[in-house]
């Protein structure tokens, strides 16, 4: 008889104890009473029972015959459940919690040799391709180099399946795909090889980082810079940091590939915490246009476009190539500008231009201060403040009025299916999928300001890393693209047409170390739904001696309206990594308190 320590899929970081036979493992699932139900868990510890407990209740039923996770995967999700304020058993269960409960369960162990390690210490490399073919080349170098199994994380399963066609040509190790979207028992097999089996290629998504390999020598995550890579459902994770937080354990590499480099890496290779391989082609960027959205030179039929830019999509079209127009759904922001002198309306404290939010309501995105909109311009008088943003169906329609005789489609979330002979693209940023596909000639951001003007922190370094995806994946070289802004002399802009990329991100980290933002410090946001009670004040209490007692900045503490109208108190945090709130404390109060907890999410 043992007793065993069971976790559950709740946000509560405890265990529970309970009585079993002598055959148990640790790490299977089991149904066991929880409360007045009976709850699916999962061992983490059995041992002796010296004595008999008639208070422990029994495990009701076992699920697996063996370990379903290594002692590996299992301290990589404490790790990451006091990054993420989670619980270990919200993370295992992501991992697992899809398994069917019947399945074959009679599998040989692959004997495994001890492997010779090509790779033999932690280290963080980041190449820069402009071109899928060169960087499909590296990625098989690094297949046919490493000695052992490999895990390939990438964005989206298009990218993933078409190289998985490529892949399975060029080596003769077995290549294994893992993604949430497959069938559960398809899933669970392939599972279940990683466990048993070595010498194996791993192609997948964010969840494959957490594969129980236990001869994984690299980890590759394609595209890295894409927002598909942080978890929105708990645990909210960032699948960059725990790759890296399981290479570190490993003390294996880790190679990141992209177009253009984060505003975070690139602060990491300036320390020496990252390495930098850069093998753009500098002298194929196409010509990089910044366009002042002047009054006088905007079109009078197609009133989102200069003159300029007009002329240049008829001349476009009539070559044969294609054009892009490109534009954000969500960046609904405006700035406050007069078209009168300029003036800018900037925040008081950091200097940092201001964006509407909400009627009469203008933000700093990054002190978070709001402030009354002003009726006038402060510095001249004019009346005429606020730009005109128009949206993709309203771009798209003005179009198909002025160019009867050109095939012009949407491409957005919901619009994905490619047309033949089209000549104008709209769309997102998503159309830069289709970009290397076809023989684009002219790419216009016709709102460059939209893309910058909402309210988070880091608008310029998503902005920029989009264009960058453009700028490297179009196929002509003789090709144009074409920014219109009213500030055309933002560092941003600047950094763009004089192809000075560093100046960017040297002016991006200035600013981020004086307002002390990311990577210089943490956001943690904190989300809670507010009960009419006097013990929830109590409670409410407590989480803000937490935060009090934690040093960290609030930005943003206020009762707001989600969606569906119900209110909550809603925190942001900023902290530096030392003065975190204490993980126990804050999961502590789970048990008393719902609320959400969020650590440097992509919106706040």
């Amino acid at each position: 008889m043992k007793i065993v320590e069971v976790i559950f899929d709740i946000p509560i970081e405890r265990s529970f104890q309970y009585l079993a036979l002598d055959n148990i493992n640790n790490f299977v699932r089991v149904c066991a009473p929880l409360g007045e139900k009976d709850r699916i868990g999962f061992v983490i510890e059995t041992k002796e029972m010296k004595e008999k407990k008639t208070e422990f209740k029994w495990i009701k039923k076992v699920y697996d015959t063996q370990p379903l996770i290594t002692d590996e995967i299992f301290k990589l999700s404490k790790i990451i459940s006091r990054k993420y304020y989670t619980s270990i058993g919200q993370i295992i269960f992501y991992i697992i919690g899809n398994f069917p409960y019947k399945y074959e369960k009679n599998f040989q162990r692959e004997k495994k040799e001890k492997s010779n390690f090509l790779f033999q210490n932690f280290k963080k490399e980041i190449f820069l391709f402009d071109n899928k073919e060169e960087k499909n080349k590296f990625y098989f170098q690094l297949i046919s180099k490493t000695d052992g199994s490999l895990i390939f994380i990438f964005p989206e399963i298009s990218i993933l399946e078409d190289f998985y066609n490529q892949v399975i040509k060029k080596t003769d190790k077995r290549v294994l795909k893992y993604y949430g979207e497959i069938k559960k028992k398809e899933r669970l097999n392939n599972y279940l090889e990683t466990l048993n089996r070595s010498n194996l290629v791993i192609l997948g998504t964010r969840i494959s980082i957490f594969l129980p390999l236990s001869d994984l020598n690299l980890v590759v995550i394609d595209s890295y810079v894409e927002p598909s890579y942080r978890e929105k459902k708990q645990p909210k994770y960032d699948s960059i940091e725990v790759a890296e937080e399981r290479c570190k354990l490993r003390n294996i590499p880790m190679v990141l590939t992209s177009y253009s480099i984060s505003v975070k890496e690139y602060f990491e290779t300036k320390n020496k915490k990252a390495f930098l391989f850069d093998k753009r082609n500098f002298e194929k960027i196409p010509e990089i246009l910044i366009i002042d959205k002047k009054w006088e030179e905007m079109d009078k039929k197609l009133d989102f476009l200069t003159k300029l830019s007009s002329s240049l999509i008829e001349e476009t079209i009539l070559k044969g190539n294609k054009v892009g127009i490109i534009h954000n759904r969500k960046g609904s922001a405006k700035t406050f500008k007069c078209e009168n002198c300029g003036h800018v309306l900037r925040c008081k404290i950091c200097n940092s231009y201001l964006v509407l939010i909400e009627k009469n309501k203008l933000i700093c995105k990054y002190c978070k201060v709001v402030e009354d909109s002003e009726k006038k311009c402060s510095k001249c008088g004019s009346k005429k403040i606020i730009e005109r943003i128009v949206g993709i169906e309203k771009i798209y329609t003005l179009l198909k009025n002025t160019y009867p005789d050109f095939k012009i489609q949407k491409i957005t979330a919901e619009e994905r299916k490619i047309e033949k002979d089209i000549d104008i693209f709209v769309g997102t940023n998503l159309m830069k999928n289709i970009v290397d596909k076809f023989n684009f000639g002219l790419i216009i951001f016709p709102h460059a300001d939209s893309f910058l003007n909402i309210p988070e922190y880091n608008s310029e370094e998503i902005f920029f890393l989009i264009i960058n995806e453009f700028i490297w994946r179009l196929q002509n070289k003789n090709s144009k693209i074409i920014i219109q802004t009213k500030n055309p002399n933002f560092e941003i802009f600047l950094s763009l047409k004089n192809k000075n990329f560093e100046l960017f991100y040297e002016n991006e980290i200035k600013t981020r170390e004086t307002v002390d933002y990311p990577p210089f410090s943490e956001i943690i946001l904190i989300e809670v739904p507010i009960k009419k009670s006097r013990t929830f004040e109590e409670k409410i209490k407590i989480l803000n001696d937490i935060i009090r007692k934690s040093f960290s900045e609030t930005l943003f503490y206020d009762r707001v309206k989600d969606k569906k109208g119900k209110e909550k108190i809603k925190i942001v945090l900023k902290v530096k990594e030392k003065n975190r709130p204490v993980f126990e404390e804050v999961m502590g109060l789970r048990e008393k308190l719902d609320f959400k907890i969020e650590v440097n999410p992509l919106v706040f």
